[in-house]
């Protein structure tokens, strides 16, 4: 996927959620936009939005002087998500299929994305995910290489939502498949870090 246009407002858009979080004043907003506007025309339109808004937000936090805004929101997110995780759990040993059920769940908790959606009612996508249908689910698929897989490698997206991940890779290991989780190397917005990893305990679970 390469960058289109409707990349750069949201780029911003993210660029102001960093500058709310840190509680920046007027200033310093217009002295981190000065820094980051000049960017837009030059980046690279053949990358991907992702790399191109790690470098708009590397440089909104340099600018800032702050290296890691999200520190309290990504701790109290993955607080927020353990209590939502216990009552998961329950109804876990409830479900049909259990592997469908923590992919729900783990689905639920893509809606803990702080650097986009600064409010959000984890309680509610649980319930919506887990009565819903996936409008996509290659579910026969995923079990037919599951079978066969000796590992798996989970891609860790944000806090919160990994705490949920840990229903996934409970039933990913049962079969003594040996279960990786990979996180981001350095802060980066809402990001999951081997901090959060470790908030988590997912290396009860998985190789971090």
């Amino acid at each position: 996927m390469r960058q289109v246009p409707a990349c750069l407002p949201c780029y911003l858009r993210q660029v102001q959620s960093v500058l709310e979080v840190a509680g920046a004043d007027e200033e310093t907003a217009y002295q981190v936009f000065a820094q980051v506007l000049p960017m837009l025309g030059a980046l690279d339109r053949e990358k991907t939005p992702a790399e191109n808004s790690t470098l708009v937000l590397l440089r909104a936090y340099a600018a800032l002087g702050q290296g890691d805004p999200f520190r309290a929101a990504r701790a109290a997110s993955n607080r927020q998500a353990w209590e939502w995780l216990a009552r998961c759990e329950r109804r876990a040993t409830k479900a049909k299929d259990p592997l469908l059920f923590a992919l729900k769940v783990a689905a639920a908790g893509n809606i803990v994305d702080l650097g986009i959606l600064k409010d959000f009612d984890l309680g509610a996508s649980v319930a919506e995910v887990e009565a819903a249908a996936f409008a996509r689910l290659d579910y026969d698929a995923l079990k037919y290489y599951l079978e066969k897989a000796k590992q798996v490698l989970v891609v860790g997206d944000n806090s919160g939502e990994i705490v949920l991940d840990r229903l996934l890779l409970r039933t990913l290991g049962r079969e003594g498949r040996r279960v990786l989780y990979a996180v981001k190397a350095g802060p980066m917005l809402n990001d999951a870090t081997r901090q959060d990893a470790a908030e988590a305990r997912l290396g009860e679970l998985a190789e971090v």
